[in-house]
């Protein structure tokens, strides 16, 4: 696949726009390592053929590319008939063999090569492996990549050192994320120190992180369903067809809105573009109030022609301490699966824009990739008579933006690209892009559990593949409210834990020492577990 942006084209590399969706297939492993639960590739219970479709069907319809066995399937008698069904759904299999299995599962590797299928070798274990053990794989499988699974029991640099160096840009490393304080794996402190010796012993490689997977988060809970297969509960009739033509898709996450996802819908139903050029996908958190209902009642009562689909996800009962139920990028994800626009616009459901915003955006990204409308907000006590008109020129005297962060970088934005770290600004409460871009990128990042860093991450992926953002002169707009402003300082240090958890996310998903300087901070304050002995230096 080859993406267009504005900065010349991008010509695919090895694993641009792969995504592998981790497959779980037995419960137990005959090789008993400790680290394996925390790579996810054990499942709670026996799976079943049924099981595996419906994992196969979740890949499809998240543009997945390859499905990963895991490497205590290796054994199981039914694995051609596993390798030829992921097949059958246009994906690869790729088969994950533990370095261990390397050294007693000869033959049987050699057998699973002929069945057309990637490899990737987990190797997280003091072994030696021969040099032509390796070039075998590497010159029989579809695919082939090395994850040195970084613990604290094997020694990861001379693991890599070992390695021959045909086979060394092919290696990569995969932290296990530490939430729960284990002594197993490394802290965002000695994952940093790790980078910098590795930056200083091999300076023709780069410290990758493992390709087309995200980190598994031990903290998910089991009734939390990162790749949702849900249909609209309710669809307008213009939304019914499936129509290749359309432009935009604006996608609204929301929880508890009924207060002002009517005012959202009726600015969107105003816009300027064609109605049949758009589409509205709201997509349902969980309300307990009436959000659902409004939506749906504003779809039949006002603009025959106006486009909205809504999706329910299920409502969960958790702990009010528990904070897991805010997965927005599992939210948005799926509000992409229902969508058929060229264009993805995502917006919180308080946004108030002026009816030209989508015609204006379609110009924008003639010239860039990312196109992010600034987003001011109004005060409580704004005219309702002035809200209904929608008038720019009157209501931006009137607005500020958020704090001081976004006061700031508005008053800088011109520099954008040229930003050290300008991804920690892109923000998916008012994000446009083309979807062929969102695609290349690979999609939201399924694994940030909570609220947090999500939109960052997506930021700083498509800045590495040299995607161009723009702050556009349009306005989004919101109002702010009293009761809404308290809760959140009253919550805010609530916050602070699963922030800094989805900021070792962050991290640790991209190994890169840039994210740990920007939020050293939220990395150290809650950090755990083993770390390397050498005092910490500045890069």
């Amino acid at each position: 696949m080859k993406v267009q942006c504005h900065q010349g084209e991008l010509v695919e590399t090895e694993f641009a726009n792969k995504r592998y969706y981790q497959l779980q297939l037995r419960p137990t492993c005959s090789l008993r390592c400790s680290y394996c639960p925390g790579l996810g590739l054990v499942s709670e219970s026996p799976r079943v053929h049924h099981d595996l479709i419906q994992s196969l069907k979740k890949a499809r319809s998240g543009n997945y590319s390859a499905a990963l066995i895991p490497c205590n399937a290796l054994e199981m008698e039914d694995l051609q008939i596993i390798v030829e069904t992921i097949h059958s759904f246009s994906l690869l299999p790729i088969i994950q063999i533990n370095s261990r299995q390397l050294q007693t599962q000869k033959h049987r590797i050699e057998q699973i090569l002929q069945w057309k299928v990637g490899v990737q070798i987990v190797w997280g274990n003091n072994v030696s492996i021969p040099d032509s053990v390796l070039n075998l794989i590497n010159d029989l499988a579809e695919d082939f990549h090395i994850t040195i699974v970084a613990h604290k029991r094997i020694h990861a640099l001379e693991t890599f050192r070992s390695l021959p160096d045909t086979i060394k840009n092919k290696a990569y490393f995969y932290f296990p994320l530490n939430q729960g304080g284990s002594e197993e794996f490394f802290t965002a402190d000695a994952i940093y120190e790790f980078l910098k010796r590795f930056r200083v012993q091999f300076p023709g490689y780069k410290a990758l992180p493992s390709p087309g997977i995200d980190l598994f988060d031990p903290q998910k809970k089991k009734w939390q369903e990162l790749e949702p297969q849900l249909r609209p509960i309710y669809t307008s009739p213009g939304c019914e067809t499936p129509d290749t033509s359309r432009k935009y898709s604006i996608i609204i996450p929301t929880k508890n809105a009924e207060h002002f996802i009517e005012d959202t819908l009726r600015v969107l139903s105003q816009q300027t573009m064609d109605s049949d050029q758009y589409e509205v996908i709201v997509v349902d958190e969980g309300s307990t109030d009436k959000t659902i209902t409004r939506c749906i009642d504003f779809a039949r009562s006002g603009d025959p022609n106006f486009q909205l689909k809504v999706l329910r996800q299920q409502a969960f009962e958790v702990p009010s301490n528990d904070r897991g139920e805010y997965t927005t990028a599992v939210s948005l994800n799926l509000g992409v699966k229902n969508s058929q626009g060229d264009h993805l616009l995502f917006l919180n459901a308080r946004s108030l824009m002026p009816r030209t915003l989508l015609l204006d955006l379609i110009l924008h990204h003639k010239s860039w990739d990312l196109v992010q409308p600034r987003r001011l907000v109004l005060p409580e006590d704004v005219d309702s008579v002035m809200l209904k008109a929608m008038n720019p020129k009157e209501l931006e005297p009137l607005s500020e933006p958020e704090n001081l962060f976004w006061e700031q970088f508005y008053q800088n934005s011109e520099n954008w690209n040229q930003m050290m770290d300008g991804w920690k600004y892109i923000s998916s409460k008012n994000l446009s892009m083309r979807r062929d871009v969102f695609e290349f990128i690979g999609w939201y990042r399924k694994t940030f559990l909570h609220h947090g860093f999500e939109d960052s991450d997506l930021g700083y992926r498509a800045h590495k593949k040299g995607f161009q953002f723009f702050l556009s002169p349009e306005a989004v707009f919101e109002v702010s409210t009293t009761k809404e402003a308290t809760s959140f300082f009253r919550k805010r240090l609530e916050r602070q834990a699963p922030l800094s958890n989805m900021a070792k996310s962050f991290f640790q998903n991209n190994l890169d020492t840039d994210i740990y300087d920007r939020y050293a901070a939220k990395l150290s304050s809650y950090s755990t577990g083993p770390s390397f002995s050498p005092k910490r230096t500045s890069t």
